[in-house]
């Protein structure tokens, strides 16, 4: 299909590409670029600027939205009373969308940061997170049963959305 140019590149959104994103990515490197969105342009390069812009601030709003790198909620153990299931006093909780659909839900007490979740503990060892097991109580009810640490995982989780 030709492009007819008579104030600028015609763009089509037919045209050929395996990632929408290194389409983007080259885009806004080569000059002589042809964009393919259907739309017509007559400021190529204020259009080719603006796509560029957005090809890089897209993944930085998509982190923040995400929660990645917050806080957390602080947790403490005068607020679950007896359900408390850690040795510690206190912590935060916090949670970390990946960009496979999976959470990575965390504890973090001091400067020490335990996995709760399958998922952080998969990524215990690349990411530098304990096990949690080390600060985990025992329930006093139960021999060789701990303490639920559901509610505390649940709030965890929330962080993430």
């Amino acid at each position: 299909m030709a492009a007819l140019r008579p104030g600028g590149p015609v763009l089509h959104a037919d045209a050929p590409a395996e990632d929408g994103r290194a389409r983007v990515a080259d885009e806004c490197i080569r000059s002589d670029a042809s964009n393919h969105w259907g739309l017509h342009v007559n400021n190529y390069r204020a259009t080719r600027r603006y796509v560029c812009a957005l090809a890089m601030a897209i993944p930085i709003l998509i982190a923040l939205a995400c929660g990645n790198g917050g806080d957390g909620r602080e947790v403490t153990e005068e607020e679950f009373g007896e359900d408390w299931p850690f040795t510690v006093a206190s912590g935060s909780v916090d949670c970390n969308n990946l960009s496979n659909g999976l959470r990575v839900a965390v504890f973090r007490s001091g400067s020490v940061t335990y996995a709760l979740n399958g998922t952080a503990t998969a990524r215990a060892e690349d990411q530098g997170y304990e096990d949690v097991m080390k600060i985990w109580r025992d329930d006093p009810d139960y021999e060789g049963l701990k303490i639920n640490i559901g509610p505390i995982l649940d709030l965890a989780l929330g962080e993430c959305d």
